[in-house]
């Protein structure tokens, strides 16, 4: 089953939310909500108003501090007991859902006592790296495993195992490759990574194994309740508050446990990604004064896959990259047009607004494809023909093809 990107970027938002509370939110005079939010007629609200989150009514305040931390707390305790049961199975998929939600302890303290904060965290990582490594010695021939548990292992012979077995597996991935420069350069083998950096630009294709670190969540953590803290009537008017506050619609901030679940693995599949600043870096002609024809095309090999992406982030570093490697080319126009549309899609998908409109089955076909379709039908798509990013650089890089002369000498 995989999980359209723009869901993981809902969920992910509104759990970051709940965790840290809510109070913030209406501490500030200038985010209460106004009288004109509250028509006549609006759909049932749960007991109470907004209104009574107004800054001034402090006890209102206190309570709801008390009723997210509980809340908070009740979802930490259930999936740390899920993680702990997946622990013990021995089957890969659970040994990934419990890597990617190992429990860690709440007593850390990195301003009180960072030293012991470093030592738990270090800790914590250990357990990550062996529960990734027991994955891979369970399903020792499925890319997916190998996949998550290479990029996220770290160094170490066992884990250069694994990311050795994964390297055998997909030769033909540039994805691979990629991250082969980064451990090469980890381990300080300059020969290493100059052969992943031909073998990246060799590749025939370009697989960061999407919606794997999901699918192991959903596995993992399908089917817990939600804490009945959670539940309260309280907790449901601060869900109202922030859905004023953001403009999300109301589908997307009454969480559940599985949408805390595919928060965690938002952010754990964005780990697994590999590193681009080795590819960047040397194949920007404003940052590699020894760039050479041969150069060129190797990294335009490279960056013309790379732009053909899943993600937004990474199609924008390739095509940037691409802008001023075709500076003189007859594809620069095509290039720059292209750099400015990906510009204009990191904007727009920041906007509740466009995010509200956003069903879950419009990413079915991809993160890009779906927010393309969302923007085309609200009418901000294509981006109005004399649009620009604010960005000074941004804005040279589309209408010239060169960055400004203060970031070309950095």
């Amino acid at each position: 089953m995989k999980i359209p990107p723009q869901r993981i970027a809902l969920v992910a938002l509104v759990v970051l939310l709940l965790a840290g509370g809510v109070a913030w939110l209406w501490r500030s005079p200038s985010l209460a909500p106004s009288a004109s939010s509250h028509h006549a007629g609006q759909a049932v609200k749960p007991p109470g108003s907004t209104k009574d989150l107004a800054p001034g009514n402090k006890a209102a305040i206190a309570r709801m501090d008390a009723l997210m931390a509980a809340c908070n707390r009740e979802v930490a305790t259930a999936f740390n007991a899920r993680a702990l049961e997946l622990r013990k199975q021995q089957d890969a998929a659970s040994q990934l859902a419990y890597a990617f939600g190992v429990p860690t302890d709440p007593s850390l303290d990195h301003e009180q006592r960072p030293d012991e904060y470093q030592r738990g965290m270090a800790k914590r990582q250990n357990e990550v790296q062996a529960a990734l490594l027991r994955a891979a010695a369970l399903a020792p021939a499925d890319p997916d495993v190998l996949w998550l548990a290479a990029a996220r292992c770290g160094v170490g012979d066992e884990c250069r195992s694994v990311q050795n077995a994964l390297l055998a597996a997909e030769p033909e991935n540039m994805a691979v490759w990629l991250w082969e420069m980064h451990w090469a350069k980890q381990r300080g083998d300059t020969e290493a990574a100059r052969t992943a950096f031909e073998r990246a630009a060799a590749a025939t294709r370009y697989d960061i194994h999407s919606g794997a670190t999901h699918e192991a969540m959903l596995q993992g953590y399908a089917g817990l309740a939600m804490p009945a803290s959670c539940l309260r009537a309280e907790v449901k008017l601060a869900n109202a508050f922030m859905r004023e506050m953001t403009g999300a619609p109301e589908n997307t901030v009454e969480t559940g446990m599985l949408d805390h679940a595919l928060a965690l693995a938002a952010v754990n599949g964005n780990l697994s990604l590999p590193p681009y600043n080795n590819v960047r870096q040397p194949c920007t002609p404003a940052l590699n004064d020894a760039m050479t024809p041969t150069l060129r095309e190797t990294c335009k090999r490279i960056h013309t896959r790379l732009a053909d992406g899943d993600t937004l982030m990474g199609q924008i570093i390739a095509t940037q990259v691409m802008v001023e490697l075709t500076i003189d080319s007859p594809e620069s126009a095509a290039w720059r047009e292209r750099y400015r549309r990906n510009r204009w899609l990191m904007e727009q998908q920041l906007d509740p607004r466009i995010l509200s409109l956003h069903r879950i089955e419009d990413s079915a076909g991809g993160e890009l494809q779906g927010m393309q379709a969302t923007l085309e039908a609200a009418g901000r798509w294509p981006p109005p023909a004399e649009w620009l990013p604010a960005d000074a650089n941004d804005r040279s890089l589309i209408r010239t093809g060169r960055p400004l002369e203060e970031k070309m000498r950095r």
